[in-house]
């Protein structure tokens, strides 16, 4: 059988379920993760190597882990939602890897 991208209905109730719960659940954890990693592969995060992938990876994650409690149950479109969060967080990493590439690593000049 094949395997099918996220429900948005199955990514509402579950984030309900955790919200009533009180922590995320490993199913929604690994929600959040198929998410990113679809959400990645788009052409516009292909010029970033590998680690730095993972950076906005983890960034991603632990945005979507920190804000899923701050979801209004009322809006019923948490693919929506978190689509747009996990966007955003990659944008801003991104911007945050342009501004400190321009520092020099001075490790090079010294012998530490």
């Amino acid at each position: 059988m094949k395997h099918h991208y996220i429900n948005n209905n199955t990514l509402y109730n579950e984030v309900k379920a955790s919200l009533l719960n009180g922590k995320p659940s490993p199913m929604l954890s690994q929600m959040f993760i198929e998410m990113v990693d679809n959400i990645l592969r788009d052409k516009r995060f292909n010029k970033f190597r590998n680690y730095d992938k993972d950076d906005i990876k983890q960034e991603c994650l632990l945005r979507c882990l920190t804000v899923y409690v701050k979801y209004d149950l009322n809006h019923h479109n948490a693919f929506a939602y978190f689509t747009q969060v996990i966007l955003n967080r990659a944008i801003d990493t991104i911007k945050l890897f342009d501004k400190t590439a321009n520092f020099v690593d001075i490790t090079k000049f010294y012998d530490l």
